[in-house]
């Protein structure tokens, strides 16, 4: 402050920055903000639960409160998913074409890897991009090895839709040319098919949760969660069952499919587990700036004051609604393909007023210029600010569109955003 800057140091994915700005300026709070429980997100999570030993008389009180209809924890019905007891597979040698369609999956040379960590430890966190497709790839890989060693397999994919569940779970069939509910099979609210040759069962986290009181894991050797880095409440709160779960069932092996910049919190969370981690980060060499630059560099922008940039941040639990839902979705389809076509769906969006070109996610507190600069996208990144983008607009870790394309060494972006700065407009080139 005595040299009339504010500074804050950011540490992200395991990279670090110091950001100076004027003194004038509020970019970042000087206190965080309390985190507070909306009441949907209450009233969600005491439905969840399905055992009344697990609420005192206070979460009762304030449950029936919750609830019109006063009913208690007791009354929710509890689903009885009866699992076929637990066996090694009697699988006939794979074909040719099998062998082919393995072969042509990206993890497929790191196989033996990926086993290896899964019998070092209970927990192991695959975190790699989309393109992946791992929750297809693993479940294949583990039902092989158990069918060589002749050891008992029963997997369990969990995912976030019942549309994505539907589609896994077809795709694994038709690899083994059969119907769901042989080898393969699937449990929904509306569709179950699982006999006693089925050895890896598709189902979402939600209903999975509901058969928990009768199941409690049992006749289960493996949990497959997909898309834990999404943090679906439904998900979160099933990585808690399955970190309790870990004392009572010693056999159990869990393997988490994320894909983030740096998983390591979620074995933090079970306290124990591996990282196999595909996606690294640019390493950025460090670069030194003296105080007459930063004076330079700072003396032509703007002063962007703190109520404009926080004024419209979003709850994490916000209500659900389809708007949010598909904006969600496109943002996030964009932020994991980067392509042009994957940023059309969101440009459609906002050229009919569906949704403002600032619209954050409703997780990660992201912009569709958070993603563009993140990613090198300078053609894209120069087209949403000529539509009005704010590239000063903060997410959830205090990051901003410039932050992210210095952190990343992105230096198309780089220059976009400071002629921006500068001069207060960009000129479009290219509509995606």
């Amino acid at each position: 402050r005595s040299l009339g800057l504010r500074s804050q140091v950011v540490h992200v994915n395991g990279n670090s920055c110091v950001k100076v700005y004027k003194q004038a300026c509020r970019h970042y709070l000087e206190e965080p903000k309390t985190l507070v429980l909306s009441s949907g997100a209450t009233l969600n999570m005491f439905t969840l639960l399905s055992r009344k030993s697990l609420m005192g008389k206070e979460d009762l009180e304030l449950y029936a409160d919750l609830v019109s209809m006063k009913a208690n924890a007791s009354d929710l019905p509890s689903l009885h998913l009866p699992l076929p007891a637990i066996r090694p597979p009697n699988l006939r040698f794979w074909t040719e074409a099998q062998l082919n369609f393995l072969t042509a999956f990206l993890g497929h040379s790191l196989s033996d890897e990926i086993l290896q960590s899964l019998y070092a430890s209970r927990v192991i966190v695959y975190n790699a991009a989309l393109c992946w497709d791992k929750s297809v790839f693993l479940p294949l890989v583990i039902l092989d090895d158990c069918r060589n060693k002749k050891s008992n397999v029963k997997i369990m994919c969990i995912e976030r839709q019942a549309i994505l569940a539907t589609y896994n779970s077809q795709r694994t069939a038709n690899f083994f040319c059969e119907q769901l509910g042989e080898t393969v099979g699937i449990q929904l609210p509306y569709f179950s098919a699982v006999s006693s040759s089925t050895f890896i069962i598709y189902s979402t986290a939600q209903y999975f949760l509901r058969s928990l009181t009768s199941q409690q894991f049992r006749n289960i050797s493996h949990l497959v969660v997909n898309d834990v880095h999404l943090h679906d409440p439904y998900t979160d709160i099933l990585l808690s069952e399955i970190r309790m779960a870990l004392s009572n069932h010693q056999n159990l092996r869990v393997v988490l499919l994320s894909q983030m910049g740096n998983p390591k919190k979620f074995t933090d969370f079970f306290g124990e587990g591996l990282q196999l981690n595909m996606i690294k980060q640019p390493e950025v060499a460090p670069r030194v700036f003296y105080l007459n630059e930063l004076h330079s560099c700072i003396a032509l922008a703007g002063i962007h004051k703190g109520p404009d940039i926080y004024k419209e941040i979003p709850e994490a639990f916000r209500a659900n609604n389809p708007r949010n839902e598909q904006m969600d979705k496109c943002l996030q389809a964009y932020g994991e393909l980067g392509t042009d076509a994957a940023l059309r769906p969101f440009l459609y969006a906002v050229n009919y007023d569906l949704a403002p070109v600032n619209y954050r996610h409703s997780l990660t507190g992201k912009t569709a210029v958070h993603f563009a600069s993140e990613l090198n996208k300078a053609n894209h990144l120069r087209l949403l600010l000529f539509m009005g983008a704010d590239p000063y607009i903060v997410d959830l870790f205090q990051q901003n569109a410039i932050s992210l394309a210095a952190m990343n060494g992105n230096h198309e972006c780089i220059d976009v955003l400071n002629s921006y700065s500068l001069h207060g407009y960009v000129v479009k080139s290219a509509k995606p």
